[in-house]
Parts: structure tokens; sequence; C-alpha cells
């Protein structure tokens, strides 16, 4: 997954709120994109957690530790030079 160079200052200003902050962003952003109650964000959330793990425990899907999610997007907010 790539992102613009926008996107990525944008990263780089909402990682640098404190916590709360971060999660009151990200909740108003989940909300923006679905358009559906809290409630039925939640159920949804709760269904894609429960398709991946049953595909991850069939074989079909793999997972990536953390730790490389998080070097491969320092790498992308390094290289963009935001």
């Amino acid at each position: 997954m790539t992102m613009t160079p926008t996107t990525i200052s944008l990263l780089q200003r909402v990682l640098s709120l404190s916590d709360r902050d971060r999660a009151i962003f990200a909740d108003m952003l989940v909300q923006s994109l679905s358009g559906l109650e809290p409630a039925k964000v939640e159920d949804a959330w709760l269904a894609e957690a429960v398709r991946r793990a049953e595909a991850i425990d069939r074989g079909e899907e793999t997972t990536v530790p953390w730790e490389e999610v998080r070097e491969r997007l320092h790498a992308q907010i390094r290289d963009s030079g935001a």
C-alpha cells in the first residue's frame, strides 16, 4: 500500500497527537467513511475480524508482524522526505 505525500504528512501530524486525541480522530474518521451508527461499525469490524481469523485458520491468509508493518510505514515516511 502506497500513500500520497499529503497522506504521509497528515499521518505524521496525527501520530504526534495524544492517545486520547488519536482515538477521537480515528473514531471520527471511521464514522465519516461508513456513515453508520457506531454500533453498526463495531458489528462490521467484528464480522471482518472473524472472517479474517477464519481465513487464517484455513491457511488462506497470512499475517504480518506489527514490527514489520511499522517498519514499512516508517520507511515510506522516510522515503517520502516528509
